[in-house]
């Protein structure tokens, strides 16, 4: 169960504990820690700059008390990225999530 946290976006945002695979090309897959997640986007900490405006791939597992696992894959666009101690913190928005999985993070994001 995720768990909500405090939200400057339109959306819920609840706290993700868990490694996103994003895929910046046909080449480059880059491992990253989620750090939050809402229906319409998420927050990563990446090992790499990316850069604001670049398309990724992003593939995680949604995990729900009352459902089995789910992977959600989709397109997304970086909205922000600002270095920290840790790596870069990095924003995206979902561009093209398919409904089911849209209705999914919709039912799994709780307090």
């Amino acid at each position: 169960m995720l768990k909500e946290e405090s939200n400057r976006r339109g959306k819920k945002r609840v706290k993700l504990e868990q490694l996103i695979e994003l895929a910046l090309n046909r080449e480059t897959i880059l491992s990253a820690r989620g750090l939050d997640i809402s229906e319409g986007g998420m927050r990563v900490l990446s090992p790499a700059l990316i850069e604001f405006g670049t398309r990724v791939f992003v593939m995680f597992t949604v995990r729900c008390a009352f459902e089995d696992d789910q992977i959600v894959k989709g397109e997304a666009i970086s909205v922000y990225c600002q270095k920290n101690e840790s790596g870069y913190a990095v924003g995206f928005k979902f561009l093209d999530l398919k409904p089911t999985e849209t209705e999914l993070l919709s039912a799994c994001l709780v307090e």
